[in-house]
């Protein structure tokens, strides 16, 4: 029960609370539906869109805030 209840929380550790830029329908950091493929999906979706504008300001704040996100699933998955 407590490695089921880790990763649950491990996988809201992925989640913004507000929506992603651009996208706020979707809030998952690591996967979101392609805006591009209805089949498909995207990883690290608003690195990836910031990257695509060559928006290095954004792209900068998504890593980071994507480095986060890891850090905290790292944290919680661990048990510490």
């Amino acid at each position: 029960r407590q490695l089921n209840d880790r990763i649950m929380l491990c996988e809201r550790a992925f989640l913004q609370g507000t929506g992603l830029p651009n996208n706020p329908w979707y809030r998952h950091l690591i996967f979101s539906p392609s805006k591009e493929d209805s089949y498909g999906g995207r990883p690290f979706p608003t690195l990836y869109d910031a990257l695509v504008l060559r928006d290095y300001e954004e792209a900068q704040i998504q890593l980071q805030l994507i480095a986060v996100a890891i850090e905290n699933a790292q944290i919680l998955l661990s048990g510490s």
